[in-house]
């Protein structure tokens, strides 16, 4: 990672061999850190929010959605993930 920093599919590789090994919230910050050294997607902004939500932190799901808003503030996905995540919030 540190020869190609930029190299998304490093990253995402990554991510992947932490879910294989149950290290949810590792997972989530790696993909979290992806997003600053790669060109963030609405995609990647979606999985880093599912990420941190399924290792319950909604907050900072909902935080990661926020940033995705303000680079794709028309996209339909972030605007429902969003609208998801403060619904799990208030639940909670």
């Amino acid at each position: 990672m540190s020869q190609a920093p930029a190299a998304q599919e490093i990253h995402d590789r990554m991510v992947s061999a932490l879910l294989t090994i149950g290290r949810v919230a590792d997972a989530a910050k790696a993909a979290e850190a992806s997003l600053a050294l790669t060109p963030a997607t609405k995609a990647s902004f979606l999985r880093t929010a599912a990420l941190w939500m399924h290792a319950e932190q909604i907050e900072h799901a909902i935080q990661v959605v926020r940033r995705g808003l303000a680079t794709f503030p028309e996209s339909p996905e972030l605007r429902d993930a969003y609208a998801e995540l403060r619904g799990r919030q208030h639940q909670g």
